[in-house]
């Protein structure tokens, strides 16, 4: 019974499994049948995607080639404009040539229509200068001859009055010739003594540009003694005609470096009239060297093309115009060319200097200086021939002297005032040499060192003043730095009484540093009170000095007033690139002075000074720095 029981329940139990189970797959179905239905679902859905993006892709594709169809064009728009704006450029800029084409040749056409006319008023001007030339030289003449015959006359004269004479009168006379004739042997005599020690004084001063009447005397003797070189009358003129054209060349260089930098109508006419005259002087010159017609040709047809055209430029600015940039370009054209004349004269000068005659050096073809006139086109060298060492340096003559001061003194004070002065020169042998008489009234005095080197100095009657001396003394390589040379300058100033002075210009040429020093008061620079010291690089001792147009000119005095201001003198000073300016008293003419700004810059590689009226504004005076073998020179 329990048996079935079991069996029973476990039938039951397998039929209940059973129905579970078969609901169970049914269920499973059931789920089989839904997943089926969501993928199907899905796959729709994503072929509804899918087709969406393609679609949207396409879309854009066609939008991106749509823009790049319509850059496209737009650049093809573009480059369409750019060629009518590049062909109505090149339209405008060719009829704007042919207007200036056509304005240039009306100019020209007007110039040379000027030029004609101007041609034959120079020619009529040299003429009447050629005729005035012509009389001056026939006065001359007459002149000579009227001279040759009063002397004649006189010795006529002379020699009947010797006849008529008594044998005392003639034995008196015959005694003062032979006391006159023994004075003067006695006098050269002396003089060839002293020319040993005098000359290393001589050579010394002259390198500090002093100019002693003392000293004069003594180089009239010399060049007196030395003119053996000189074979006749006619080569001694010949190079006094060389001399003087190869002043007016370089004259003529350096106002045409003036006017390069000018912005001043008044300055540039002064200027172009200085090189017109100068430019008939230098041809004068060249026409009374001993050169054939054929060799001079060129450079006497250059002189006056410079002249002539300076004449019309003057003119122009007289006439109201202003320098056109074409002018002024001519004028660097004529620099250019002038600077090879130049180079060229100097070149004449060495040979001249060494001893050749001017008329060998033009004899033939193949001589030097007919080579050196043909190249004239063909090289171009810029050396200044005349040059001078600072600002408005040279002193001016007749006129009064306003720093010597005080009463005269004697010889003995002389002699003691300079005991005190080369205190520290361990001098010894002292003694006055005599005195001068005019514009500066001096003793002249001379001391020796141990080693027999002298010292010649002027001492100024009134106030007993040092006015220049100069020590013959061998100066050694040194490392002294200008700056030192320049402290130890003014230490021997002050020593001297003089103070409140200033460098303004320095110049150091191997052992020795010359510096050149100007009165200053409340920051103003007056250049005519200057000082010119020379000083040995070695120890910084003052060597050599020249105070002549600082004892000419010094006196207390106040500047003019500044009511130009300093922005505005910078731009009154031109085309130059400023580096410097400073308030500055200058020298004009032969009795006063001028306020102004000094403008210190460059053009073109080259340095200038432009000294501006402090009031009008207007160009008093322009300095070109020159750079030679010698050191920085101005001129």
């Amino acid at each position: 019974m329990e048996k079935k029981n079991n069996s029973a329940k476990e039938k039951v139990k397998k039929a209940s499994q059973k129905s579970v189970d078969k609901n169970n797959e049914v269920e499973n179905l059931e789920q089989k049948k839904e997943k089926e239905n969501l993928q199907a679902d899905k796959r729709v859905k994503d072929a509804k995607i899918k087709k969406e993006k393609e679609a949207l892709k396409e879309q854009q594709k066609m939008h991106v080639k749509q823009q790049a169809e319509q850059k496209k064009k737009q650049a093809k728009l573009l480059k369409e404009q750019k060629k009518k704006r590049k062909e109505a450029i090149k339209q405008e800029k060719a009829e704007k040539k042919a207007s200036e084409k056509a304005r240039k040749q009306a100019q020209k056409q007007e110039r040379i229509a000027q030029k004609n006319q101007k041609k034959q008023a120079i020619k009529a001007q040299k003429m009447q200068l050629k005729q005035q030339l012509q009389r001056l030289q026939a006065q001359k003449k007459r002149e000579k001859q009227l001279a040759k015959e009063q002397l004649r006359e006189e010795k006529r004269e002379r020699k009947l009055a010797r006849k008529h004479e008594s044998k005392e009168e003639k034995r008196a006379r015959i005694s003062a010739l032979k006391q006159e004739k023994a004075r003067k042997k006695e006098q050269k005599r002396q003089l060839r003594g002293n020319r040993k020690s005098i000359a290393p004084w001589l050579t010394a001063v002259i390198s500090l540009g002093t100019a002693c009447l003392v000293l004069a005397s003594v180089l009239t003797v010399y060049m007196m003694g030395d003119r053996t070189y000189m074979k006749s009358e006619a080569d001694y003129q010949y190079r006094q005609n060389f001399s003087d054209l190869v002043d007016y060349v370089d004259n003529i260089d350096v106002n045409l470096s003036k006017v390069l930098v000018s912005s001043d109508k008044r300055e540039q006419q002064k200027l172009f009239g200085e090189i017109s005259s100068q430019s008939l002087l230098a041809e004068h010159g060249l026409q009374n060297l001993p050169i054939d017609y054929e060799n001079k040709y060129n450079t006497a047809k250059f002189i006056n093309q410079m002249g002539d055209y300076s004449k019309y430029l003057n003119n122009r600015l007289i006439d109201g115009y202003s320098i056109s940039e074409q002018e002024f370009e001519n004028v660097e054209t004529l620099k250019e060319r002038n600077a090879i004349l130049k180079s060229n004269l100097i070149s004449l000068n060495k040979e001249i200097n060494d001893g050749a005659k001017i008329e060998d050096l033009f004899s033939s073809s193949d001589a030097f200086g007919v080579k050196l006139f043909a190249e004239m086109e063909n090289q171009a060298v810029d050396y200044p021939q005349l040059i001078y060492d600072g600002p408005f340096s040279d002193g001016l003559t007749n006129r009064e002297v306003k720093g010597l001061t005080g009463k005269e003194i004697t010889e003995k004070t002389a002699e003691e005032n300079f005991k005190k002065y080369f205190k520290d020169y361990s001098l010894n042998m002292i003694e006055v040499l005599g005195s001068v008489s005019g514009q500066y009234e001096c003793f002249n005095v001379r001391g020796q060192d141990g080693n027999g080197v002298e010292v010649f100095a002027q001492i100024s009657k009134k106030g007993g003043k040092l006015l220049t001396f100069n020590y013959g003394k061998t100066c050694k390589e040194g490392d002294l730095s200008e700056q030192e040379c320049i402290n130890n300058g003014l230490e021997f100033l002050s020593a001297m009484g003089i103070d409140n002075m200033k460098a303004v210009w320095t110049e150091t040429n191997g052992t020795y540093t010359t510096v050149n020093y100007a009165y200053e008061k409340g920051g103003v620079i007056f250049y005519g009170d200057l000082i010119k010291l020379n000083i040995c690089r070695e120890k910084g001792q003052v060597l050599g000095m020249e105070a002549k147009n600082y004892y000419l000119n010094h006196t207390e005095r106040s500047a003019g007033k500044f009511e130009l201001s300093k922005e505005q003198a910078m731009e009154k000073a031109g085309k130059i690139n400023v580096t410097g300016v400073r308030k500055a008293v200058v020298p004009v003419g032969t009795t006063s002075e001028k306020t102004c700004w000094e403008v210190a810059g460059e053009y073109n590689g080259a340095k200038y000074f432009i000294y501006v009226d402090a009031v009008s504004g207007n160009e008093v005076n322009i300095f070109k720095v020159i750079e030679t073998d010698e050191g920085n020179l101005l001129m």
